[in-house]
């Protein structure tokens, strides 16, 4: 109470009729109920992000924003859950510009939780969650050749276009309001997708779309509370992420692998990757024919080559490499035969 009187609110509050004459005896009866059970402990929490920007840490508080951002769109805009984030989430993992319109708590809430579900990458990008000051809207921020997420309300009349339908070929809009994407027919990703292309690939969007349908009408017929309806709809987009994680993942342990039995490290080769991806079961075994195929062959390709997979791959190496480290020096290996340093085998 003293620090509410402290921040000039207790005459505000008390000219509205409002008594906090109690508010220090409720407060132990007041609970914190979590989005979702937190992945570490409550020390490391406190800590926060320093130790390990992909720890568990860092994958708790990527849940739970998750979690209250899915809990809003369930409750005030279900029709947003299902094919629209879905293609959006698609739009993120491979670094489109990505341009949300709408009123602010629509637009904000969506781009918080893209960039909460792509955990554990991270968007290196420009993100401007809600819309920004004029100063900012006075540069042309979908000219420039950069990914990036931007929330607004409307289009600033200082960038010339009259809708979306002007805007630059690259730009994915995401027309909340009326649950609409628009994207341009010239839109093509650095691997060749086109923009019909921007979602989940091999049947897995249209998975992911039938199962957000069946939560949604189970939670209007009462059949699940919002708390369990946001919990299937996050697990079912989490699990698309990791798939495309423990991709990036395997690459870095056949690298680390490779580095450990030659004794020799090499720096991050991209265009290798891409070649590697393109061979990888989650690229080649995709049901529905030449055309899925060749759709989720370019899929894969343009991710393997977004700074979100490198950046991963990176940490990955670093990671991998300090616990294979820590298993020969455990087995009282010499160290002069220990695999590279992490910094070497992780060189960009």
């Amino acid at each position: 109470l003293r620090r509410v009187n402290d921040g000039g609110l207790g005459l505000g509050l008390a000219t509205m009729r409002l008594d906090l004459g109690d508010f220090n005896g409720c407060s132990g009866r007041l609970t914190m109920r979590l989005p979702r059970s937190p992945q570490c402990s409550w020390e490391d929490l406190a800590r926060g992000q320093q130790d390990a920007p992909l720890g568990p840490a860092s994958r708790t508080f990527a849940q739970w924003q998750a979690a209250w951002g899915l809990g809003v769109l369930l409750s005030r805009w279900e029709n947003l859950v299902g094919d629209t984030l879905a293609r959006l989430l698609a739009c993120v993992l491979l670094e489109q510009r990505v341009l949300l319109l709408g009123d602010v708590p629509r637009t904000s809430t969506m781009a918080l939780v893209l960039r909460a579900l792509i955990w554990p990458f991270r968007w290196l990008h420009p993100y401007i969650s809600a819309p920004p000051p004029q100063d900012i809207l006075d540069m042309p921020l979908l000219e420039g050749t950069f990914p990036i997420i931007l929330a607004l309300g409307d289009l600033p009349p200082q960038w010339g276009f009259k809708n979306i339908y002007e805007l630059p070929p690259e730009v994915v809009t995401g027309v909340l309001k009326h649950n609409y994407i628009y994207h341009s027919q010239e839109l093509t990703t650095s691997g060749g997708l086109r923009g019909h292309g921007l979602k989940l690939p091999g049947g897995r969007h249209t998975a992911f779309v039938k199962r957000a349908a069946q939560v949604k009408q189970k939670l209007r017929r009462g059949e699940l509370d919002l708390a369990r309806a946001v919990e299937v709809v996050q697990d079912a987009a989490e699990a698309e992420v990791d798939i495309m994680a423990a991709m990036v993942r395997r690459y870095a342990a056949k690298q680390v692998e490779e580095a450990r039995t030659t004794g020799q490290a090499k720096a991050l080769d991209s265009a290798e990757f891409e070649r590697w991806v393109g061979e990888e079961p989650e690229c080649k075994d995709v049901g529905g024919g030449p055309a899925a195929i060749h759709e989720a062959t370019c899929f894969y390709k343009t991710f393997s080559q977004t700074q979100l997979s490198l950046d991963l791959l990176h940490e990955e190496m670093i990671v991998q490499t300090a616990a294979n480290s820590r298993r020969r020096s455990a087995a009282g290996i010499l160290p002069d035969s220990s695999p590279p340093s992490a910094e070497a085998i992780g060189e960009k």
